[in-house]
């Protein structure tokens, strides 16, 4: 019992960790493709449509858990 509540302390803090940061990694993706807003979009790429943000945004979010995930395990 005492063993399992050590496991789901450390697994809670390892999901703690990974959301802390793929939250960084997501917002610095999203700065460098300018996504964080739509003025930021419309300067960058002013063909570029709703749905060409929000798929940018998918893809940066997708990036970014897959990272921070990759450096969180590297870190054990």
């Amino acid at each position: 019992m005492m063993m399992a509540n050590v496991l789901e302390e450390h697994l809670r803090d390892i999901e703690e960790r990974t959301r802390e940061r793929q939250a960084q990694i997501m917002d610095r993706l999203m700065e460098s493709r300018h996504l964080l807003n739509r003025t930021d979009c419309l300067k960058a790429a002013p063909q570029m449509t709703d749905l060409d943000r929000l798929n940018g945004m998918n893809e940066a979010q997708a990036e970014s858990m897959s990272m921070a995930i990759h450096e969180i395990v590297e870190s054990f």
